[in-house]
């Protein structure tokens, strides 16, 4: 535009973007430690960077970037770095098993390696970053690392362990205060241990995963993260949030050469049965027999879906994933009310929000009334406290296909956060 009679400037408008969260939601995340004398992600990786944060030192950092089908990996984390990680070989076997997009948040904390997850320093940056990755399905596929023995990376086995009970202790609460599942991987050895380990984590919202198969296709792919491959299979296109995973086939990329030799033909050897307990704590996930074999096709069969949450057995990942949703979104629902006056008016109105949000779940048949028949039971009401005034609604439903009863508390005080309860009948 012309304007006549006034001085000639040059005006220059730029946009600052203010909300620097990605546009796609996460679905896949690996969490890990960037060991000290890796280059940064950020500067290999420019145009794949979601968030960046450095501090003043290499003492703490997070680098949170976000990869593709087709794009190249070398810059990763490997087992062929001199402190091995199996970050970049878990990115590659998550988008082949399925994953559109995987993300990867790398710590670098005090000089800690990429298997001491456990470590103070790393705990204090990952927890508070994880708010970012809500409703992400989790995997740590260097937990009870190191990934390969080498002069550098020698681990008493006893140090091992408690490293990685501690890891799943230190995560546990932020885990699941942002919705999020966590697939580890059952370290080579902890196989005798599981009961024990289960009762450490004293129920956490966290997959074990094992892979089984032939001796010839575990030397392929056996030593790889079959939890990273499960969380990659929960997010395929097309997935369906409470179908479930049992029963499903992925492929697995090329994994590792085996040649092959009349070994097992000469000296045939029955493995020993695994302990009992595994198939009720772990995900198994059973290698197709010519994965180890050039031409074979290197796919894997999920044969159950156990969790570690209390009470065991009665959670399994897709109940859990069904009902850590619900909880989101009624958390979301609730806290539009925070700020609003405390009457019948907006008790009401809550229960609508609350039903809006669950209608996809209803209609979807994952939600139904606490006797597995019509719609789930909304109430809603008012704290006649003069010192702590609020709104309060309560739902009891049943979610389908597993008949688990739950009952849901919401409680709005003005000015505060409000409080969802998911409780089991």
């Amino acid at each position: 535009m012309q304007v006549y009679g006034a001085r000639k400037v040059d005006v220059r408008v730029d946009v600052v973007k203010t909300d620097t969260r990605p546009e796609a939601p996460v679905g896949v995340a690996l969490l890990g430690i960037a060991s000290p004398d890796h280059p940064w992600l950020s500067q290999l990786y420019p145009g794949s960077v979601v968030r960046a944060t450095r501090m003043a030192t290499r003492d703490a950092a997070i680098e949170h970037l976000r990869f593709v089908p087709a794009q190249r990996l070398d810059g990763l984390p490997g087992i062929d770095s001199p402190h091995p990680s199996l970050i970049r070989d878990s990115v590659r076997l998550a988008l082949d098993a399925g994953a559109p997009f995987v993300d990867v948040v790398l710590v670098r904390a005090g000089g800690a390696l990429p298997w001491q997850l456990d470590n103070e320093h790393v705990l204090g940056i990952l927890n508070p970053y994880l708010p970012e990755l809500q409703e992400a399905q989790v995997a740590l596929p260097d937990l009870g690392g190191p990934a390969v023995a080498s002069p550098g990376a020698l681990v008493d086995e006893e140090q091992r362990y408690s490293g990685f009970v501690r890891a799943l202790r230190g995560l546990r609460q932020a885990l699941r205060e942002n919705y999020q599942i966590a697939y580890v991987d059952l370290p080579e050895g902890f196989q005798d241990r599981i009961e024990e380990i289960v009762m450490a984590v004293d129920s956490a919202d966290i997959a074990l995963c094992r892979w089984t198969g032939t001796e010839r296709a575990m030397r392929a792919h056996g030593w790889r993260s079959a939890a990273s491959a499960l969380a990659a299979l929960q997010v395929r296109p097309g997935s369906d949030l409470t179908g479930g995973v049992a029963g499903l086939s992925m492929n697995l990329g090329g994994g590792r050469r085996v040649r092959k030799t009349r070994h097992p033909i000469l000296f045939p050897q029955r493995p020993a049965p695994p302990p009992r307990e595994l198939d009720d704590y772990c995900v198994t996930v059973a290698l197709d027999p010519s994965s180890g074999d050039p031409e074979g096709r290197h796919q894997a069969t999920v044969l159950n879906e156990p969790t570690l949450r209390a009470p065991t057995g009665a959670w399994t990942l897709p109940a859990l994933r069904t009902v850590k949703a619900i909880h989101h979104r009624v958390v979301f629902a609730a806290e539009q009310f925070v700020f609003r006056p405390v009457d019948q008016v907006q008790a009401f109105s809550l229960v609508t929000a609350i039903d809006i949000v669950l209608r996809p779940f209803i209609e979807g048949g994952a939600l139904v009334g606490p006797g597995g028949e019509g719609g789930p039971l909304l109430a809603g009401n008012t704290i006649r406290d003069r010192d702590a005034p609020g709104l309060v609604a309560e739902i009891a439903a049943q979610l389908r296909p597993w008949c688990q009863d739950v009952r849901v508390r919401v409680a709005v005080d003005p000015g505060k956060q409000s409080q969802v309860e998911v409780l089991t009948a």
